[in-house]
């Protein structure tokens, strides 16, 4: 079975626990936080004020929240993403995948 999730930093913690009870073998998360890409809705609610996107930091938070929860047996796809450069407004930091990724290993994989 195959989950697609992206929630506020609430829903995801409480959301990990729901995939262990639902034992699932894979878990696909949503992209860091939400990309808000130009001349969308979503672009307009975030110049609006309306919604925001999570910081690098508290995108991290999340991940080490939630990762210890999911049992080894689970397959995880995706910590991380990348909008178009060209089109993405927010997040930015999600520009830099590499150092997302070095991030992603050394503060919630410890290694």
């Amino acid at each position: 079975m195959l989950v697609s999730c992206l929630f506020t930093h609430k829903v995801h913690i409480s959301a990990a626990g729901g995939y262990l009870f639902l034992s699932l073998d894979r878990l696909h998360t949503g992209e860091p936080s939400v990309h808000i890409l130009k001349e969308t809705d979503l672009a307009r609610e975030y110049q609006e004020g309306r919604i925001r996107v999570l910081s690098e930091d508290e995108y991290i938070e999340v991940l080490k929240r939630c990762v210890p929860l999911i049992p080894a047996y689970v397959v995880v796809h995706r910590l991380t993403g990348d909008g178009d450069k060209k089109l993405l407004i927010a997040p930015m930091w999600s520009t830099d995948k590499k150092h997302v990724l070095t991030l992603i290993r050394k503060e919630v994989l410890n290694g």
